[in-house]
């Protein structure tokens, strides 16, 4: 299981052993944070955990500068609710998904969420609508998405 998240925004991702794409969702949580809040993130991500008997989590990691308290301590509890479920837990940087990009392309999120889509063709029409998005929205989907496809090269 793949997830990207903010304090407003979590995106999961489910590839299965055969390497397809069996769930994925971008919930936006609008509200002012609160431990309501952070609970709700987490029940989620516990649903996603018991529905699809997932063996191991690929946390993207947003970059230091990024990094409230308030997201900090749900990093914390979602490696909890992991280590609850007996899952194994890897943390992928910002910079990490650079490497889904080609050689010799730019190295920028359009990029990456073309490999992604390479890979995955149930997502075009997310990454069409991303395209003509103002304000992202389907960018964590695809971080979650991509950092499964990091995870899964590093394996190799």
């Amino acid at each position: 299981m793949g997830i990207s998240l903010n304090t407003r925004m979590l995106s999961l991702a489910v590839i299965s052993p055969h390497f397809s794409l069996v769930h994925y969702s971008n919930k936006l949580y609008k509200e002012k944070w609160s431990p309501f809040k952070s609970s709700v993130i987490l029940s989620s991500v516990a649903s996603c955990l018991r529905d699809y008997n997932i063996g191991s989590v690929v946390l993207s990691s947003p970059t230091e500068s990024y990094q409230t308290k308030e997201l900090n301590t749900l990093y914390q509890s979602i490696k909890e609710l992991a280590n609850e479920y007996k899952v194994t837990i890897t943390e992928i940087s910002k910079k990490s998904l650079r490497n889904l990009c080609p050689e010799g392309e730019k190295k920028n999120k359009k990029t990456q969420m073309q490999t992604v889509v390479r890979f995955f063709d149930e997502l075009v029409p997310h990454y069409q609508k991303e395209m003509r998005n103002k304000n992202k929205y389907y960018e964590k989907l695809f971080e979650a998405v991509g950092s499964l496809l990091v995870a899964s090269m590093d394996e190799k």
